[in-house]
């Protein structure tokens, strides 16, 4: 499936497709492999894997048919891809955007990231979120994955993001956009 084609949407992916997956280890492998033969001194701590904004998971027939909701595909996706990156690196830690899984930022956002198969309402005010709401954080799994925490101007939302993924045993950096 084209899934930008499907949706008129930036960022789509099937993270039920076993493709994918396999695609993502392969080019994080060569790239470690390529970074190690060109800068053998440097040992990556941190590598950030970004996931964000990705406006197309509930899409195509395999993401439907895998009776996962957005959020259980997207943790599971991003424990995964932690596992690569510690498979051809051993030591180096996983960093993602959380505001895909941060149920006090975008996961909130149906219009954006709800499931769009006909079933539920997304995106309708009278409507149950479909989305992440009650699925990202907690479904993530790998206590080494760290979570780059934004919001464009201080909010109470900041320390409730923070205290929720220490709670949940996660590392967290703040990274401030203007404030």
């Amino acid at each position: 499936d084209d899934l930008n084609e499907l949706t008129n949407n930036a960022g789509a992916c099937s993270f039920a497709e076993p493709l994918y997956g396999e695609i993502l280890k392969r080019i994080i492998k060569e790239y470690i492999h390529f970074m190690k033969r060109e800068r053998p001194d440097l040992h990556h701590r941190f590598i950030n894997l970004g996931y964000d904004e990705i406006r197309g998971i509930g899409r195509d027939s395999r993401t439907l048919r895998s009776g996962l909701t957005d959020g259980e595909l997207l943790a599971r996706s991003m424990d995964e891809v932690a596992g690569y990156v510690s498979e051809a690196s051993p030591g180096t830690r996983t960093l993602f955007w959380d505001d895909m899984v941060n149920p006090f930022h975008d996961e909130r956002q149906d219009q954006w990231y709800g499931r769009q198969d006909g079933t539920t309402p997304c995106g309708d005010e009278t409507g149950p979120h479909c989305g992440m709401t009650t699925t990202g954080l907690q479904n993530v799994t790998d206590k080494s994955i760290g979570w780059m925490n934004w919001f464009y101007s201080p909010t109470s939302a900041i320390q409730e993001t923070v205290a929720q993924q220490a709670r949940l045993g996660f590392s967290v950096i703040g990274c401030p956009e203007y404030d």
